[in-house]
This record gives C-alpha cells, structure tokens and sequence, in this order.
C-alpha cells in the first residue's frame, strides 16, 4: 500500500507536481478534493496520478480541433482513399475555426505572439523590480527563517498577479 499524503506540498512531491498545480486544481474546482479521504488518512498519489492523466485526456479531447484524420480510416494506399471526405471535412473545420475566430473565441497567431512577448517583458520587469523592493525589508532581518519568509510572501504574490485569468 502506498503511503498516503495529509499535506498538497506531501502530494507534490509524492506525484512530482508543483504545488502551485495542485493548488490552481483546488481553486479551479476540478475536483481532486474529492480524492482526499480523510479516513484512510489523506490523498493516495497513485489514485491523484491516474486522476490527472485522466483529466488531461479529457481536456485534450475538449480542446482537439473537429478535424482528425487518422490514416488508419482513410484506407490502405491512396488510390482507396476518399478525397472528397477528406475535403469536406477539412472545409468543415476551416468554416469552424473562421467562426470561432469571428466570435472571439480565437486568436490569430500573431496576436498571440506579441500578447506572450508583452507577457514576458511584463514579467522580466517584475523580476528586476524585486531587487529594490525587497532590499530595504530583508536589511533588517538576521534570521534565514525571517528572510525566506520575506521572499516566499514576495514571490506568492508575483505568482498571483501573474497567474490571473482575465484582465
């Protein structure tokens, strides 16, 4: 039997996942909090592993394009394949992705592109500006428990900012 986890940071380690994940899991409500059994004494990592594995299939079947051709269902060589399926369908998920596209609901590459640039020059700066802020707090502090308790708070907070949904 494997060894149960009380704690998420025990269950990360345990999985070998960040805790940030587990955390984002909990407040996303994917429902991992439905793992833990307080009776057999917390989050079995075997159980929270094959759930994981799961929920990512799940998601990447949500997310996949309607397009999936498989060589398999096309035929053996290319004389019996039918090109006219094959047309149709990729027509279909070209009218799909326009749609989607004009609906807002997806964004051309380039925008993405300078939208994660921006995102990382956003970031850099951030990294940099810790410097100043937390010289004058950590000065003071004599103790290595006091001083990463300082740093701990301060990149907590950057994760924070960082990690928001919607502007």
């Amino acid at each position: 039997m494997t060894k149960r986890c009380k704690t998420i940071e025990e269950l990360a380690a345990a999985c070998g996942l960040n805790r940030a994940t587990i955390y984002r899991w909990r407040k996303d409500g994917w429902g991992i909090d439905d793992l833990f059994d307080e009776s057999a004494g917390g989050w079995d990592p075997g159980e929270v592993t094959a759930w994981s594995k799961e929920m990512k299939r799940a998601r990447r079947k949500i997310l996949r394009p309607a397009f999936d051709v498989d060589e398999d269902s096309l035929g053996d060589g290319e004389e019996s394949r039918d090109w006219g399926t094959v047309y149709r369908k990729a027509k279909a998920v070209l009218a799909t992705l326009q749609a989607r596209k004009l609906q807002d609901s997806l964004v051309d590459r380039s925008t993405m592109e300078e939208q994660f640039s921006m995102r990382i020059v956003e970031i850099t700066t951030a990294l940099d500006s810790l410097t100043a802020q937390l010289a004058p707090r950590l000065a003071p502090l004599t103790r290595e428990s006091e001083i990463q308790a300082v740093l701990r708070e301060a990149f907590h907070q950057l994760r924070d900012h960082f990690a928001r949904e919607d502007e």
